[in-house]
C-alpha cells in the first residue's frame, strides 16, 4: 500500500509519512504517560490522542515497553543537551530549571513511572 499524504499542497513521500507518523506518536505517547502514567497509558488511549488506529501504533512500536522507553530516551537527551551546555557551574540549577518547568507534565510523572516500570 502507497499512502502518501499532503502538507501544504505538498504531497509526502512514504518515508516522510512514516516520520510524520512515528513523530505525531512520540509525541502522543509523551502527553498520555505523563497524564496517566506507564500503567494507565494504554497503546488505544495514545492511538486515541494521535487520531491513528491502534495499529498504527503497534505498527511503529513492537509494545507500549519500547514506545515508553524512547519516549523516556527522547526527554532524557533534551536534558542531557541542555547540562552538556552548561560552562558554568554556577548556572547549572537555573539552566536545568528551564528544562523541567519546559517539560514539567512529563517530568512529574515521568520519574515516578520510570521507578515503577524499573521496580524499584
Amino acid at each position: 500500500m502507497n499512502e502518501n499524504h499532503q502538507i501544504g499542497g505538498k504531497r509526502l513521500s512514504q518515508r516522510e509519512t512514516r516520520a510524520q507518523n512515528r513523530a505525531r506518536i512520540l509525541a502522543s505517547a509523551e502527553k498520555v504517560f505523563a497524564e496517566y502514567g506507564y500503567t494507565g497509558g494504554s497503546i488505544s488511549r495514545i492511538a486515541a490522542e494521535a487520531g491513528i488506529p491502534k495499529s498504527n501504533v503497534i505498527y511503529y512500536f513492537a509494545n507500549k515497553e519500547a514506545l515508553y522507553h524512547e519516549v523516556v530516551g527522547d526527554i532524557f537527551n533534551i536534558w542531557r543537551a541542555a547540562a552538556d551546555q552548561i560552562s558554568d557551574p554556577s548556572t547549572l540549577v537555573s539552566t536545568l530549571s528551564v528544562v523541567v518547568i519546559r517539560d514539567r507534565d512529563f517530568v512529574g510523572a515521568g520519574f515516578l513511572n520510570i521507578v515503577e516500570l524499573m521496580g524499584v
